[in-house]
């Protein structure tokens, strides 16, 4: 992900009226192992799997201006589930 802003805008741009967008992306991790994992496999996942696991993906939505209608972690923290309304921005 080069871009994740230019991402996230293509998707607000082509969601429906009305529509969500469902995000589902690996990030930086809550816990010490999970951390710890992603430290050592940061190579394999990004070139096996085009996996960034050491994005602040809080951050980049934030930073996108999409209103975070839902918003939960998984799998140590490393796992970052989304419901975002691409209709409602923050001012």
């Amino acid at each position: 992900m080069t871009d994740p802003q230019k991402v996230l805008s293509e998707m607000k741009r082509v969601c429906k009226p009305g529509g969500k967008i469902f995000l589902l992306e690996h990030g930086l991790c809550e816990t010490r192992r999970g951390k710890t994992r992603a430290k050592w496999t940061y190579y394999s996942d990004l070139y096996c799997r085009g996996c960034y696991n050491d994005l602040d993906i809080t951050a980049i939505v934030e930073e996108s201006g999409l209103k975070v209608e839902n918003f939960r972690r998984a799998m140590s923290g490393c796992l970052y589930v989304y419901v975002l309304n691409p209709e409602t921005t923050e001012a």
